[in-house]
């Protein structure tokens, strides 16, 4: 595949009003692309730019957070997500955690409530 098709990431791109785009890097990138992804989340710089759909609350939280050694600072939750993950349903709410490498777990916590 020729260097000009490869994906980029951690590539920064500033995208103006008028959807003209130009790069911010160290060297000049003419300002041609044929897919620009903006993952920046609810609250995005991107999709103004590309959209006129704005975020709303769904009823849905979920919170994310990790937890790092976790066979030596949390034994007893480490046993319990095993070499795997775990999950706990409820009603209206769930907590799931993942085994990620290097003794890193990352945690999901999720509830439907609303706005209010």
């Amino acid at each position: 595949m020729s260097p000009h098709r490869t994906v980029k990431q951690s590539f920064c791109v500033q995208i103006q009003r008028s959807l003209s785009l130009s790069t911010n890097t160290r060297r000049w990138v003419p300002p041609t692309f044929d897919l620009v992804i903006g993952a920046d989340g609810a609250w995005s710089r991107v999709r103004p730019a590309v959209s006129s759909a704005t975020p709303h609350y769904t009823g849905v939280t979920l919170v994310e957070t990790s937890l790092d050694d976790v066979d030596t600072r949390h034994p007893e939750l480490a046993r319990l997500i095993g070499d795997g993950s775990m999950a706990v349903y409820g009603v209206n709410r769930a907590l799931v955690a993942q085994r990620n490498s290097s003794g890193h777990v990352k945690v999901y916590a999720q509830s439907r409530a609303p706005l209010d």
